[in-house]
C-alpha cells in the first residue's frame, strides 16, 4: 500500500509602483507584500493532510458541499474516496470567467440565502460573522489561510456553500485541511 503525505506551498507576491507626476519631477512609490508559506503534512498548527479540489462550471443556483463527507476522485481516475475534514486551513477559489463578465459567485456557509443552522462553523473564523458570505467576481481570486484552521463540526455545522448568481461561473476551488 502506498504511503500518503501532503505538502502545500502558498506563495503570494504583490508589487505596485505608484507615480504621482509633480511639476518638475516624479516620486515613484514602490510597495510590496510577499508571503511564502509551507503547510507540512500532519494535523497540527501549520499542517494539513487532506486536499479537495474541483474545477467546473457552476450553473446559476446553489451547490452545498458537506465538509464532513466530500467525495474526491482518486488519482487513478477510477475510484472515489470520501474526505472528512476536521479543520479547514486553506481555501483558494479562482474565477475562470473573463474579468468584467456577468454574474459572480457567493462563497460561504449555509444553504439557500446563506443563513442556516448547518453552515460550516469555521466560516465565523474565516469572516468573523455568522453564516458569512463573500463574493468572487469574474477574473477574481479568494485566498484564505489560517494556520490553526476553522473547525468543521460533523453533522451540524459542516456545509460549504457556493452559489452562482445571475450567470454561470467557472471556478477552480481548493480546500486544504486535516481530517477526522
Amino acid at each position: 500500500m502506498a504511503s500518503e503525505s501532503l505538502v502545500t506551498k502558498l506563495n503570494i507576491d504583490v508589487a505596485a509602483t505608484y507615480k504621482n507626476v509633480l511639476d518638475l519631477g516624479s516620486n515613484p512609490e514602490n510597495t510590496s507584500l510577499s508571503a511564502a508559506i509551507v503547510i507540512a503534512d500532519g494535523s497540527g498548527t501549520s499542517q494539513a493532510d487532506t486536499v479537495w479540489s474541483d474545477s467546473r462550471d457552476y450553473t446559476v443556483g446553489h451547490t452545498n458541499f458537506d465538509l464532513n463527507a466530500m467525495l474526491q476522485l482518486n488519482t487513478d481516475g477510477d475510484t472515489v474516496r470520501t474526505l472528512n475534514f476536521a479543520n479547514l486551513k486553506l481555501v483558494a477559489i479562482r474565477s475562470k470567467e473573463s474579468a468584467g463578465g456577468s454574474g459572480y459567485a457567493e462563497i460561504g456557509g449555509g444553504t439557500d440565502g446563506g443563513a442556516a443552522a448547518d453552515a460550516w462553523a469555521g466560516i465565523t473564523t474565516m469572516f468573523k460573522v455568522d453564516a458569512a458570505i463573500t463574493s468572487v467576481y469574474p477574473g477574481g481570486l479568494l485566498v484564505w489561510y489560517n494556520p490553526t484552521g476553522g473547525t468543521v463540526t460533523g453533522t451540524s455545522a459542516d456545509i460549504f456553500h457556493i452559489e452562482a448568481v445571475t450567470a454561470n461561473q467557472e471556478l477552480d476551488i481548493m480546500l486544504i485541511g486535516d481530517h477526522v
